[in-house]
This record gives structure tokens, sequence and C-alpha cells, in this order.
């Protein structure tokens, strides 16, 4: 159970938009805590892994691409200049 006191332009604003949608205010703010949960959630859980969970792993390419970046990078410099 809970109370809750609304400045008087918020409770005016609530019973009209009740009476329009012809539910309860109860209801209205039952519906909004839940969203405002659902949504809290949802931020709450997205870490950089989660939203890019489905891009992970699936290069197909080169394996050490960082690893023997330089190694490379010195095998194509020296195939350019010695050609």
């Amino acid at each position: 159970m809970i109370s809750l006191r609304l400045p008087i332009e918020l409770e005016q604003e609530l019973s009209a938009i009740a009476k329009l949608e012809s539910t309860t205010k109860t209801q209205i703010v039952r519906e909004a805590i839940v969203e405002f949960i659902a949504n809290l959630k949802k931020r709450r859980g997205n870490t950089p892994y989660s939203l890019g969970h489905d891009l992970f792993g699936v290069y197909d390419g080169d394996e050490n691409l960082s690893s023997d970046y330089k190694n490379r990078l010195d095998k194509m410099l020296d195939e350019k200049h010695h050609h």
C-alpha cells in the first residue's frame, strides 16, 4: 500500500486524463510505475557487452590483428619498397 501526495496541478491533470481514458487515477499511476521500473531495468542492463553481444566473436578474419600489426606493417613496407 502506498499513499501519494501530488501537487494540485498534477492531481488535476491526472484526474482529467483518467476521465478521458475511462480509467482510474490508481490504474494510471500503477501503469506508470510498471513502465518506469521496466525502463530502469533496461537502462541498467545495458552494459557494453549486452549492447554488442551479438557482434562479439563473429569476426572471420585474421585473429592476430592487434598482436602482429607491426610485423605485418614491416612486411607490407618491405614489399612496397623492394619491388
